[in-house]
């Protein structure tokens, strides 16, 4: 089987879908729970706020690595709002290194 000009074995293009898949839920289990995405009242702006959303489990994710914290996205937030001073200049106004 070829996908993307790899051929795969259908073995290794399962591991390979359930690995996205498995990225893919975790991302849309975070976003749901955690940032209550699912429940939004926001009807007119839905797609606005998709977008914010998944800025900002990106940006806490950065947090997380690296500000090394050994927790998940609530326990980010939670850092980040006893720091947000500090961590908003540090992560949205300034210039953020994409390799250490």
């Amino acid at each position: 089987m070829t996908f993307s000009g790899l051929k795969l074995t259908a073995e290794e293009m399962a591991a390979y879908k359930r690995n996205h898949w498995r990225i893919e839920n975790n991302l849309h289990h975070e976003l749901d729970e955690v940032m209550k995405e699912d429940r939004s009242t926001a009807h007119g702006s839905k797609n606005n706020l998709a977008i914010i959303r998944k800025f900002v489990y990106n940006i806490l994710r950065l947090v997380i690595k690296k500000e090394g914290l050994s927790c998940e996205i609530q326990g980010a937030m939670d850092y980040f709002e006893g720091h947000s001073a500090k961590l908003l200049k540090k992560y949205i106004f300034s210039k953020v290194e994409s390799r250490e």
